[in-house]
């Protein structure tokens, strides 16, 4: 049925489970497009602060840890942040880099 009706109206429907392949939580997992509210590892506050400035995603500050520089977190935490960051978004933690 559900076919028919993605058929008849030539929508493509996608939700958190389906379809069952490539469905929204498996595009985020298979992505890693994690929100920053995921971090564990930030207060409410900053996390606040990083939206505030248009930074969403955790890849986004993996990619650029001048974004936890920017809302005023010190260096020995940005390590922490990043870690946990990176092994959301199954990145590999560069230990020479930090």
């Amino acid at each position: 049925m559900v076919n028919s009706l993605r058929n008849c109206a030539g929508l493509n429907l996608l939700g958190w489970d389906f379809p069952e392949k490539d469905s929204l939580k498996e595009q985020i997992d298979t992505l890693g497009l994690y929100p920053v509210t995921c971090l564990t590892t930030l207060t409410k506050i900053e996390k606040q602060q990083l939206l505030e400035n248009d930074i969403v995603l955790c890849k986004e500050i993996c990619d650029n840890e001048n974004h936890l520089n920017t809302i005023g977190i010190e260096s020995p935490r940005i390590k922490s942040i990043l870690e946990e960051g990176r092994q959301l978004c199954n990145q590999l933690i560069d230990n020479g880099k930090h």
